[in-house]
């Protein structure tokens, strides 16, 4: 470090410093602010459960890209399992699993986080998260996205048995780029909730053990 240099800051510290700054009588405001500014700016919560009104959501159908920001989904099918073949992941007794296929491409120009708030299911009128998300052509973990590359992918919900009927709601949100917060010194995405829902069918399939024969 070059002498009479400071030190470079982190994001939380000048996030900090920028707070100390603001009068005592707006901090309440300003708390709202940076938490909703922070949440988005890091991949949102780790469990995302609200109450939704599907019939004002835009209907998507089956396979049609959502044209949603910063990720661009098509929902491609839904299916029941007890396991899923070629991985360890299996249902707990009392359980199912609702496996959904996904396309997703990030669209913006940057590599992005996963698609794990963009892709919900409802379930007795709350939206929640997928418990994996998976590349589907290994089924590895999905931690980020490139830019500009349409990836199928595997999402999976753990749900007690009869929680999902004959057609499940699959929920896709969206997003708004900020170029220029106020109390952060960096842009981000800011998520704006479901906005389309997609109707898909609830296909039964029957668990198939993997013997580790290629066909």
């Amino acid at each position: 470090m070059v002498e009479g240099t400071p030190p470079k800051r982190s994001a939380r510290e000048r996030v900090v410093d920028v707070l100390h700054r603001i009068p005592t009588l707006a901090w309440i405001g300003a708390a709202a602010l940076v938490a909703a500014g922070v949440v988005a700016l890091f991949g949102g919560l780790d469990e995302a459960e609200a109450t939704v009104d599907v019939a004002e959501l835009e209907a998507l159908a089956i396979g049609v890209n959502s044209g949603g920001a910063p990720t661009d989904v098509a929902v491609l099918s839904v299916t029941r399992a007890t396991e899923i073949p070629g991985t360890w992941i299996e249902a707990d007794p009392g359980h199912e699993l609702i496996v959904i296929e996904i396309d997703a491409e990030n669209t913006w120009d940057r590599t992005t986080v996963g698609v794990r708030s963009v892709v919900l299911l409802e379930i007795d009128g709350e939206t929640v998260e997928a418990d994996r998300v998976l590349v589907s052509a290994d089924f590895a973990a999905v931690s980020t996205l490139p830019p500009r590359v349409a990836t199928p992918m595997t999402l999976i919900w753990p749900v007690p048995l009869g929680a999902i009927g004959d057609v499940a709601t699959v929920l896709v949100t969206d997003g708004e780029f900020v170029p220029d917060p106020v109390l952060l010194d960096a842009p981000y995405w800011r998520d704006l909730g479901p906005r389309w829902a997609v109707e898909v069918p609830a296909e039964t399939a029957a668990p198939v053990a993997d013997d580790g024969d290629d066909q």
